[in-house]
């Protein structure tokens, strides 16, 4: 940048004009240092503070980052993590001599269910509980699909829940097998068996 800076004597008139050039220091400042990202995939937008618009942008991901640089806005998409482990990535913004670092951590898609809760169901009115543990969507489904057996409550949740399974009508002599299926989009499956009994007379 240019300044022009004006020279005075003793009595302040001006003796001489001197046109010098100075440079500003350049900086760079994201504004955060590190982010979690939600499993089932996410994106963040920021504003980076930096002495120039011509700063660079490299990144580790391997392709499960996307990043966006309009001027000194920046927009980071995550696409959902499937894989069988939790990941990370480095984001880093370079203005001339200068840099600086942001992290991205994301955990993987899970879902499990606990059914150590599950009986045979025995009469009218029996039930049990399952209790899910999530960081997605999931849907609970049975086979065959449609039946009078059971009621299901709730059908759908999305990260952590517990399933009421309750026994609505019993077969008019022995025993119907039911297979319950809880399942998110991400091709997780949790089978389990369900039994429905008549009550011995």
């Amino acid at each position: 940048m240019n300044r022009l800076v004006a020279v005075l004597n003793n009595e302040k008139d001006i003796v001489q004009n001197v046109d010098y050039h100075y440079y500003e220091q350049p900086f760079m400042d994201l504004g955060l240092e590190s982010y979690d990202a939600k499993a089932t995939g996410d994106t963040i937008n920021f504003d980076v503070s930096s002495s120039t618009v011509n700063y660079t942008i490299s990144e580790n991901s391997g392709g499960w980052l996307t990043v966006v640089k309009d001027a000194y806005n920046v927009t980071v998409s995550c696409s959902a993590n499937t894989g069988a482990a939790n990941r990370s990535a480095t984001i880093t913004f370079t203005n001339d001599t200068i840099s600086d670092q942001l992290t991205i951590t994301q955990r993987k898609v899970s879902l499990t269910a606990d059914f150590s809760n599950v009986v045979d169901l025995i009469g009218e009115l029996a039930s049990f509980t399952i209790p899910v543990t999530s960081n997605a969507p999931w849907t609970v489904s049975t086979s065959p699909a449609v039946q009078s057996y059971i009621s299901i409550d709730p059908t759908s949740g999305n990260g952590n829940g517990t399933i009421t399974v309750t026994c609505d009508a019993v077969p008019t002599s022995g025993s119907v097998s039911i297979t319950l299926t809880i399942s998110n989009p991400y091709g997780t499956s949790l089978n389990q068996a369900i039994i429905v009994k008549k009550p011995k007379l």
